[in-house]
């Protein structure tokens, strides 16, 4: 494993179950963890909304292995948070290529 090739700095949030001060629930996201990863652009597209053209783009994130990553995290890389779609695991548990897209919120 050629651990020099991990050089670019993300971080992993999760959702959270809380309330705000009404006491209705909201999910929002905490920082999981930071790790070091060799990223990869694997495509991107524009759409257009009432707002405009929205870019959106997939990366690849091939980091090492780590049992604690799943679907359902979120990774913030550069200010923008992604989607996990896919996560492949590499060797016999030695690093995880994972598969995301920009993070679109349901609002």
């Amino acid at each position: 494993m050629l651990t020099q090739k991990y050089n670019t700095k993300i971080e992993f949030w999760t959702d959270i179950d809380s309330v705000d001060e009404v006491g209705a629930p909201i999910k929002t996201f905490a920082k999981f963890k930071e790790d070091y990863a060799f990223k990869k652009q694997i495509g991107g597209n524009s759409k257009y909304d009432e707002i405009g053209i929205i870019p959106e783009w997939q990366m690849a994130f091939t980091i090492r292995w780590d049992s604690h990553i799943k679907y359902g995290i979120k990774i913030k890389y550069n200010d923008e948070f992604y989607n996990i779609e896919n996560i492949e695991v590499i060797g016999r548990n030695i690093e995880l290529k994972i598969t995301a897209a920009v993070y679109k919120s349901d609002d």
